[in-house]
């Protein structure tokens, strides 16, 4: 009869369970700062001045990225050491002529150097600030790895980036006649991203343009934003919403924006029939002494919760 009356039970639960719908995912990961563009900044903060890094999108986003592996995942000497907001003085200019600027926000102009944003390194003679922005979707991960293993001592802090010498960076790129067995690997490569801990750099052939509405995940307020054709912009990917992960046609990235008029957390439909998604940059920043903490980080700090 126990058994009887447990088989009876467990029945019961599949049959809830299976009229309950779809499960949802959602994964948010927290402590990725959340740096605007430099220009955002320009007005209050001395030497720094509108125009002088414009669209820095892709710079500000590998920043962020690398102030979550020093900060959170415990890789000393990647940026300038201190938890989001806090960041070292706007250097201006610690060398004239060169790309040194003391790891403000986490490294933010550095990485526009390494990213070649705006021409600014492959120029005959770079011009200190560049006064030029954008940055090709081929240099984003490159660029982020050259900073990472770059030993040099940083003027303003004398941080010596030298403890990252393995990273890996690998990406996936939108190509013309994707369909849909492209688009599910890459979700699936994105997806395990976050949840092993690992932010993501994500870039659009466009970005938002009007809020549909607001919708909590893990506590957190995540705005949900609908994409409009135009410039390209690069944020950082730090979670996802999907209704039916049975079924490709309802996933949301969740990044962090770098612009002031969107909240914290900004989700952009994939929308992969007719999608202005055009590339993810993965990156990893192994440390010997810090791989256990890495992994324990990723456990905790990506956060996943299926509900019916």
């Amino acid at each position: 009869m126990r058994h009887m009356r447990t088989l009876r039970w467990f029945s019961a639960v599949v049959v809830i369970a299976l009229s309950a719908g779809p499960v949802l995912a959602d994964n948010l990961m927290l402590g990725v700062p959340d740096w605007d563009q430099p220009d955002d900044y320009a007005g209050g903060t001395p030497g720094l001045n509108v125009g002088d890094y414009p669209n820095w999108c892709s710079p500000t986003a590998g920043a962020c990225l690398m102030g979550y592996w020093e900060d959170v995942l415990g890789v000393a000497g990647l940026t300038d050491g201190q938890a989001h907001p806090g960041s070292v003085p706007f250097v201006n200019p610690p060398n004239a002529g060169t790309f040194m600027q003391g790891l403000w926000h986490d490294g933010t102009i550095e990485m526009g150097w390494f990213m070649d944003t705006g021409g600014w390194s492959s120029s005959a003679m770079p011009q200190y600030p560049p006064k030029a922005g954008w940055t090709n979707l081929n240099a984003i991960g490159p660029g982020a790895a050259a900073y990472a293993i770059t030993a040099w001592v940083d003027p303003g802090t004398g941080i010596s980036k030298t403890a990252a010498m393995n990273v890996a960076t690998s990406k996936d790129t939108w190509a013309p006649g994707w369909g849909q067995g492209q688009f599910q690997a890459m979700w699936n490569a994105y997806t395990a991203e976050i949840d092993a801990g690992r932010p993501a750099l994500v870039s659009f052939d466009g970005w938002a343009f009007v809020k549909f509405e607001d919708v909590t995940v893990l506590d957190q307020n995540v705005e949900k934003w609908g994409l409009a054709s135009g410039a390209g912009h690069t944020v950082v990917g730090v979670g996802y919403l999907d209704a039916n992960p049975a079924q490709l046609g309802d996933e949301w990235f969740i990044t962090q924006d770098n612009k002031t008029f969107t909240g914290q957390y900004v989700a952009v439909a994939l929308n992969w029939q007719d999608t202005l998604w055009r590339q993810n940059d993965y990156v990893s920043v192994p440390e010997p002494a810090t791989m256990g903490l890495a992994a324990v980080g990723g456990l905790l700090l990506a956060l996943r919760r299926r509900r019916a």
